[in-house]
């Protein structure tokens, strides 16, 4: 398995605890590790898959408040 196949196994695969490496989410989203890291606000390479839902939960919401204050 390579690039996008092999990314979905990796995360499809992980258990809450388990650690996502930004590798393989890099290879899966398509975003450079270093997009990533900064606009997810991460400093480690890698993550557990609770962390990261966390993350990108932050992120989204605050997205969505800067966006409705623009309206």
């Amino acid at each position: 398995m390579t690039g996008l196949a092999e990314g979905k196994s990796i995360i499809t695969d992980l258990k809450e605890d388990q650690k996502v490496p930004l590798e393989s989410l890099s290879e899966l989203t398509g975003f450079p590790i270093e997009f990533i890291k900064k606009e997810l606000l991460l400093g480690e390479q890698e993550l557990s898959l609770a962390e990261l839902r966390g993350h990108m939960l932050r992120y989204l919401d605050e997205t969505s408040a800067a966006i409705s204050k623009e309206s």
